[in-house]
């Protein structure tokens, strides 16, 4: 360390900013380099630096402030002199004590605010229930013998937005399969209303539905997100809205399973044991694969033209050789050579 009259002299870890700069060694220099040894000690490790980042590395929020105080660029911030870092540090556990007490009294404040907003939120949710029980504006389950789910909105990483339709593809899937829904819209017949501004009455007269379900994925790295609302299509009323619905990507078809058992909980469907169980129980999947398999599908949909055939097949292909129990995607592969033979080239062979 160094006092007023000093030069620079002495190990560079030790060397203050403002000593480094060319300027005269002050009282507060020697603090700084005191600051250092007091970092060391803390590291056990005199050989480490003060890198940019220390703060980090001291959990102690007094010690923290103390290091602080050394090390700051305003004098004005800084320690005066030696004894009063040192009248500092001995008073550490008083300060400790202070803290703690303070703290304290923060969580009893933060408590009763707590409290106090637990009563006004209970007293206010208690009325809205009454008020609704009375004016009976929240319907009961209803029972629909027709739906249709519409393609649904994406958001997330780029390129990936074909993740949509497929979760729109294997929801209708899994809802046509509900014997006592009489109707569940293809995705042929949906898919003319992506992006349409189409009142929800009109699509569900069109479409010749009972209700009509929107719905919304979300896909980050790994993670995927789907949420949806039902709307009774005569009257556009919102009949019910879903919590989000979030899971690895690999866990795509029990991420939709749950949700079309809720729904069909939902609109009063009542579901054979075997077929509830069915719902619940969905195996994971290859995320490759499952990319593969929701690109063939949506190039697949255009069942007359030659080059989407061909990429349907050639993706559709990839993807059952990654994952060869890929149930749907075998079938979407059969579909696709379908469609080449009755659409595209009848006559070969």
């Amino acid at each position: 360390m160094m006092s007023s009259g000093s030069t620079q002299t002495g190990t560079h870890l030790y060397i203050a900013p403002e000593l480094l700069a060319g300027r005269p060694a002050t009282t507060r220099s020697d603090i700084y380099s005191l600051g250092v040894v007091l970092y060391q000690l803390l590291m056990g490790d005199f050989r480490r630096p003060l890198t940019t980042d220390w703060t980090r590395r001291i959990a102690d929020p007094l010690l923290r402030e103390d290091l602080e105080k050394c090390f700051a660029g305003d004098p004005e911030e800084q320690f005066a002199n030696a004894g009063q870092f040192a009248d500092s540090l001995r008073s550490l556990e008083k300060r400790l004590a202070e803290l703690a007490a303070r703290k304290r009294a923060a969580d009893l404040r933060r408590l009763m605010r707590t409290a106090a907003l637990a009563v006004i939120l209970i007293a206010g949710l208690v009325g809205l229930v009454k008020y609704v029980v009375l004016h009976n504006r929240i319907p009961p389950a209803t029972h629909f013998e027709s739906l249709a789910v519409l393609p649904f909105s994406y958001s997330g990483d780029a390129g990936r937005e074909s993740f949509a339709d497929g979760m729109m593809d294997l929801l209708i899937g899994n809802l046509s399969k509900i014997r006592s829904l009489k109707k569940v819209s293809p995705r042929t017949s949906v898919f003319q209303y992506q992006g349409t501004k189409k009142s929800l009455r009109k699509i569900s007269q069109e479409l010749g539905v009972d209700a009509v379900l929107e719905g919304t994925v979300v896909l980050f790295g790994s993670q995927m997100s789907l949420s949806a609302r039902l709307f009774e299509g005569a009257t556009k009323q919102q009949l019910w809205a879903s919590e989000p619905y979030t899971d690895d990507l690999t866990n795509i078809f029990k991420l939709q399973s749950k949700m079309a058992l809720t729904l069909a909980q939902r609109i009063n469907v009542k579901l054979l044991p075997q077929k509830q169980a069915r719902l619940v129980k969905a195996r994971s999947i290859d995320a490759e694969a499952l990319h593969l398999y929701l690109e063939g599908s949506r190039h697949g949909l255009n069942h007359s033209d030659e080059i989407e055939n061909k990429t349907a097949i050639q993706l559709l292909q990839r993807a059952t050789a990654i994952d060869p129990d890929f149930a749907i995607a075998w079938a979407a592969l059969a579909l696709a050579y379908v469609d080449r033979v009755f659409y595209i080239a009848p006559g070969e062979k």
